[in-house]
């Protein structure tokens, strides 16, 4: 049984179990408890977090005054600000970040190091992080600390599930194109986005090998495969690779015939009026998806390779 408190919540366990926190009032002061101990006395407390690995705990504070918001990470206190929220680990672990108000700015700090605001992007292994940032007029990406170039707007940041590719979308002007691994593609009127769902992610195939998005020029729409664009359709969207990274397949529009075409490594398999969830099995060798005709729905399993 516990000790008794005015009120407790936040009741969080660490990832491996092993840990318990919660924050805890008494009196007109709040505290962290962690394993039975508490912490130091604070007006406000919240946002309990654990690094995935359990060894490190982190939440928000307040004391009195101006920029009176901090974080409290194992215990040691951060720089003040007016707010802060947001706090994240990486997956590894070793790095630590939230976003914090100053005056009028939003700001994100990460290892105690002030960026200017925007959404962080933590590789799979969590030994490199990126966001996005805007000096001037223009924006540019910090990829592990380093600048890129600088365009007109970027967005769209993903890493390979290996951590060893970075891709995001860049404009200069009216065009748009993706920069994958610091390399410029191809210049387009639109990249990855769709008129039937708006846009999606760019796509890296489960291996890391290959790389596909769905690019726009002249009112068309195709898929990017590794550099090498397919067949020009009036729309594409739900680009899906196999899970042996060995197929591909997308769904295109055909305005003219108010057709939905499955495209299976660049294959047509057939027109509907409606197409939903084109998945591969886990074997790879079928791609299952359901399509309507006039009043019909069917369930579609097609081999992969015929």
């Amino acid at each position: 049984k516990g000790k008794k408190y005015d009120w407790v919540n936040e009741l969080t366990f660490s990832p491996d179990s092993q840990l318990f926190a919660y924050a805890a009032k008494k009196g007109n002061k709040r505290f962290v408890v962690l394993d039975g101990k508490e912490g130091k006395k604070y007006d406000r407390v919240y946002s309990l977090t654990f690094s995935p690995d359990s060894q490190h705990l982190a939440y928000a504070a307040a004391g009195e005054g101006k920029k009176a918001f901090f974080a409290v990470l194992d215990g040691k206190e951060g720089k003040r600000y007016d707010w802060i929220n947001g706090l994240t680990f990486s997956p590894d672990s070793q790095h630590f970040t939230y976003k914090a108000t100053k005056g009028i700015k939003e700001i994100l700090v990460i290892d105690n190091y002030e960026q200017e605001y925007n959404e962080i992007e933590f590789s799979p292994d969590g030994k490199h992080f990126a966001y996005a940032a805007h000096e001037g007029n223009k924006d540019f990406v910090v990829l592990d600390g380093k600048k890129s170039k600088r365009y007109d707007n970027v967005n769209g940041f993903t890493f390979s599930s290996n951590s060893q590719h970075f891709a995001y979308e860049a404009e200069e002007g009216v065009k748009k194109f993706v920069v994958l691994d610091g390399k410029e593609g191809k210049k387009y009127d639109g990249v990855y986005c769709s008129e039937m769902l708006s846009c999606f992610t760019f796509t890296f195939s489960p291996d890391s090998q290959h790389f596909a998005y769905a690019a726009k020029e002249d009112n068309k729409g195709f898929v990017v495969l590794d550099g090498k664009e397919g067949k020009k359709y009036d729309d594409v969207y739900s680009i899906a690779f196999s899970p042996d990274s060995q197929h591909l397949a997308y769904i295109a529009r055909d305005k003219k015939e108010k057709k939905l075409i499955l495209v299976l490594d660049n294959h047509e398999q057939g027109k509907y009026d409606e197409i939903w969830k084109p998945t591969f099995t886990s074997d790879s060798q079928h791609l299952i998806y359901f399509a309507q005709k006039g009043n019909e729905i069917w369930r579609i399993v097609k081999r992969v390779g015929e």
